[in-house]
């Protein structure tokens, strides 16, 4: 990888060969541009090694035996002490002033920093993310693990006092005697705990140091992550998956976590001397190096993801039929949390103002645009920062001229179906072969009835999409709009419909029979 003043200057030369001016400083938000290499993805066998290698150094019991000592020796100190008994809350702005702070990784932990860093920069900037056994979910779990050594626990051993085969009788015997002059740590081990994406973080106030000493492996791979993460699947079928992506990430960050971050990141405050020596491991890899750091420049980038997340999960909502929506309705209303999509949504946007400083006032989606129904007619017609359309939600040539010019913008929630619903095409839950004839039935229903003028309007549409198939779904829109009533027989060819009926028909026959 180029180093940090490297990176920048080349970065640069980027932008000013693209006509970009930058009128800014470098921030938080500049690390996705920063990786800029072509790469080949490690193989699977060094990607395993990795991975338990990150285990392995996390694990060790020294690093939350030298967090407790140096969290128990400033607490121990009288000026400390004093302030925490008159103010608790001062024990957060006192521990960054002290300059004697032990440094809490022990040297294989050290000596891996660098390369680990550089490792999960690159790879979460440049592994694919839709294939599941890509290296990016890898060095995300990889990196997740990192970020949280309050999740080690410390098992006792099970030992087998059944077991006196030969090749154990000796060591068995030798045990037994020795038991009272052994440590009793020997009998426990250390082991990782991948916590669930609803689960609450562990963090305390005395793992301060670890994140001091590790200050830009929790920054730099964040600002990367929500810049990709805007790639995810989050389409109904991956939706839960992709959900769960972000979501493990986000847990990490707390807001005793952010907090800590944000003060460690403060350059009015003393620099932290462990901060000093993280940034030293990283040699001329630290981020720093092109000016101060801090998480609100990532805003940008997390707006644009809670934004993709919602759009899809709205137009998901849309799409759904009766049946589908009352059964979110009663999962919303028994759910525990966790399984509504609603809540987690919510959830997930309480941590992201969190992370990013969002204003308490912020929504994704405006409560005027969530509960309108906005049709592609209506679109743009009275809003003025929006493009000129026509009256049947088409851009006009000034509209297009000002997208071109960059005088109006898109909004992606101005994304309308465009066509008739009920000749829309088939779903996932219909029969595909009985959606036509249900169309078609419903279309003779309505001419017989009287609520449609014309039983030839099927067959104009048709010609027009030999022309210009964009039209035919204009025609189809604006013809449907026409009609305030009509018969659409199209749910009968859902499937759950069908067996519903079928199960119906077979409770009713075994109570009458």
């Amino acid at each position: 990888l180029p180093t940090t003043v490297k990176a920048t200057t080349l970065m640069q030369e980027r932008r000013k060969r693209a006509g970009i001016t930058a009128t800014e400083a470098l921030d938080l938000n500049a690390s996705y541009d920063m990786i800029y290499i072509k790469y080949s993805p490690p193989p699977a066998m060094v990607q395993t090694c990795i991975r338990n290698l990150v285990n392995h150094l996390v694990c060790d019991p020294v690093i939350a035996l030298a967090v407790t000592d140096g969290y128990e020796a400033v607490k121990s100190r009288g000026a400390v002490s004093s302030a925490i008994d008159n103010d608790p809350s001062a024990m957060q702005t006192t521990m960054i002033l002290q300059t004697d702070t032990k440094w809490c990784l022990n040297p294989s932990m050290t000596l891996f920093q660098q390369s680990f860093f550089n490792f999960i920069r690159a790879t979460l900037r440049h592994a694919p993310i839709h294939v599941s056994n890509s290296p990016f979910h890898t060095a995300m779990n990889a990196w997740l693990v990192w970020l949280e050594p309050w999740n080690v626990t410390q098992r006792k051993l099970k030992t087998n006092v059944t077991n006196f085969s030969p090749s154990k009788a000796k060591s068995a015997i030798l045990n037994s005697v020795s038991s009272s002059n052994r440590s009793t740590k020997s009998d426990y081990k250390s082991f990782i705990t991948i916590p669930k994406p609803s689960t609450k973080s562990k963090y305390s106030q005395k793992w301060e140091s670890y994140i001091a000493a590790n200050l830009h492996i929790y920054t730099v791979p964040l600002a990367i992550f929500l810049r990709r993460s805007r790639e995810l699947d989050f389409s109904p079928k991956e939706f839960q998956r992709s959900m769960t992506c972000v979501r493990r990430v986000f847990r990490v960050y707390t807001p005793l976590v952010i907090e800590t971050i944000n003060r460690l990141l403060t350059p009015s405050l003393p620099p932290h001397p462990l901060v000093a020596k993280h940034e030293e491991t990283l040699g001329a890899y630290s981020p720093t190096l092109f000016g101060q750091l801090s998480l609100s420049s990532c805003e940008k980038d997390m707006q644009n993801l809670l934004e993709e997340i919602y759009m899809q999960h709205m137009k998901k909502m849309r799409e759904l039929d009766f049946f589908d929506r009352l059964a979110s309705k009663i999962e919303g209303v028994f759910a525990h949390g966790p399984s509504s999509d609603e809540t987690v949504l919510k959830s997930l946007v309480q941590q992201a103002k969190v992370i990013v400083n969002l204003p308490d006032s912020y929504e994704v989606v405006p409560v005027d645009q969530k509960n309108a129904s906005r049709s592609a007619a209506s679109i743009g017609v009275h809003d003025k920062s929006a493009p000129e359309r026509l009256d049947n939600g088409l851009l006009t040539d000034t509209g297009k001229q000002q997208l071109i010019a960059g005088n109006v913008k898109m909004n992606p929630m101005d994304i309308a179906y465009i066509g008739d619903n009920m000749r829309s095409r088939s779903r996932s839950y219909e029969l595909s072969f009985l959606v036509s004839w249900t169309i078609r039935l419903s279309n003779w229903m309505n001419v017989k009835l009287g609520l449609i003028q014309s039983a030839g309007e099927e067959e104009d549409v048709d010609r027009v999409q030999e022309d210009d198939p964009l039209m035919k779904h204009v025609k189809e829109s604006e013809d449907s709009r026409k009609h305030w009533l009509r018969i659409n027989l199209r749910f009968l060819a859902d499937y759950r419909n069908i067996l519903f009926v079928v199960f119906v028909s077979w409770v009713w026959k075994m109570i009458r029979g």
